[in-house]
């Protein structure tokens, strides 16, 4: 356990990482300008063993924990297990094949110092596995256009106090991080570009169900939560247009792609966002989704014949199954 007082807890949840891409990642924090940090590596009950001698090398330094799992508890549960564990003044994330920039946690955290920040905010590089850079994405306060939980660092006070925490058995944890912006009270930017987020396809039809099924799981629960915690009422437009983007808008293509009932599929996310006043006819959703694809909806919606003919054809190169169980829209 890290003896001295960190300012930065980093929480990496570790599964069955290649040892190439957790090296990468762990140096990276290791050579980290701000001294006082803490590295929190989470194994989550991996079965590779490249893995566990990766992170048996890694054993011997000062600032680094190693909690190991005994059953697996996807990203969240991993998450939260390091959140438990962490010691800083500030919690961090970073994904298992992910790097950032050695000065990363000394600008987040001065910049926290100086605003008073609950929350800091930096840019970042998209990258392919060789690091040839792909776009960047520029720092972003506004919650519903950053829902990612690894380009920030949060202040462990304020988690605590609010109780929050990711949802265990589950990989998505876009929901932690917007009721974190929700509750922040001071959320500021460094605008320079120090997390490289590796980007990587899903490689077959079963990652894209996987995918989806988590998506709409960890919705509905952050749906439930936000009404439980009173928060509907002051983040209403926030809260519609996360749900909808989250649970119905990431999912969509896939759908159209792979999903062999895609009409009915949808036509049912939808009834089930109405039966939460949710509709595409949301200010929110109006102003922050493409006129393009929102033209799409409301074919949708109004004439689905017309919209089923129009995606067969966009989208009949793909090899089509079932990728979405209806029991777990309104799950």
């Amino acid at each position: 356990m890290y003896s001295n007082k960190a300012k930065v807890s980093v929480i990496v949840a570790v599964f069955n990482a290649p040892e190439f891409f957790l090296d990468r990642c762990i140096n990276s924090l290791l050579q980290q300008t701000l001294k006082e940090i803490e590295i929190i590596l989470v194994n989550d009950a991996s079965t590779s063993q490249e893995t566990a001698d990766t992170l048996d090398k890694y054993s011997k330094y000062d600032n680094i924990t190693i909690i190991s799992h005994s059953v697996n508890k996807k990203g969240g549960g991993a998450w939260n297990t390091g959140m438990n564990a962490a010691q800083g003044e500030f919690i961090g994330f970073v994904d298992q094949d992910d790097y950032v920039d050695k000065r990363m946690y000394q600008l987040l955290y001065e910049k926290a110092i100086e605003s008073d920040s609950d929350i800091v905010i930096c840019s970042v590089k998209r990258v392919n596995n060789q690091g040839a850079i792909l776009g960047v994405r520029e720092a972003s306060e506004n919650i519903k256009k950053n829902t990612v939980v690894w380009d920030k660092i949060y202040r462990k006070s304020m988690i605590k106090k609010n109780n929050l925490s990711c949802i265990e058995n589950t990989t998505v944890a876009d929901w932690f991080t917007s009721m974190c912006m929700m509750y922040a009270s001071k959320i500021s930017i460094v605008n320079q570009e120090l997390y490289w987020y590796v980007e990587h396809k899903y490689s077959s039809v079963s990652n894209q169900r996987f995918w989806i099924a988590e998506a709409m799981k960890s919705e509905n629960y952050f749906f439930k939560e936000c009404k439980k915690r009173g928060l509907l009422k002051e983040y209403a437009d926030e809260i519609n247009f996360l749900y909808f983007y989250r649970y119905f808008w990431n999912g969509y293509k896939s759908i159209l792609k792979y999903e062999i009932d895609s009409l009915s599929v949808l036509q049912k996310m939808l009834e089930f966002m109405s039966s939460k006043n949710i509709s595409i006819h949301d200010r929110a959703i109006k102003e922050n989704l493409n006129k393009k694809f929102w033209k799409e909806l409301w074919i949708l919606s109004y004439y689905p014949k017309l919209f089923k003919v129009y995606t067969s054809i966009k989208y009949f190169k793909y090899e089509k199954s079932h990728i979405v169980n209806c029991d777990e829209i309104n799950d």
